[in-house]
């Protein structure tokens, strides 16, 4: 599976995607491969305490995340 610059995704990766629901972009790791969606998980910062960040899930199409290099 590719993200948006043609760049093979692997579990483990760290990615560049948007917050569920929000405009924030976020640093993410991939969790899960699926056919057609990439499983990300971030912390949440914004609507918790900074010093205690909630991680958050979420799938994504392949086309909505870039690798970080």
């Amino acid at each position: 599976m590719k993200d948006r610059l043609g760049q093979e995704l692997e579990i483990g990766d760290h990615v560049i995607t948007l917050a569920k629901n929000y405009r924030n972009m976020v640093d993410a790791d991939v969790i899960k491969l699926t056919p057609e969606h990439v499983e990300v998980q971030y912390l949440n910062t914004w609507n918790f305490s900074p010093t205690n960040p909630r991680p958050e899930t979420y799938r994504v199409k392949p086309v909505n995340v870039v690798k970080v290099t």
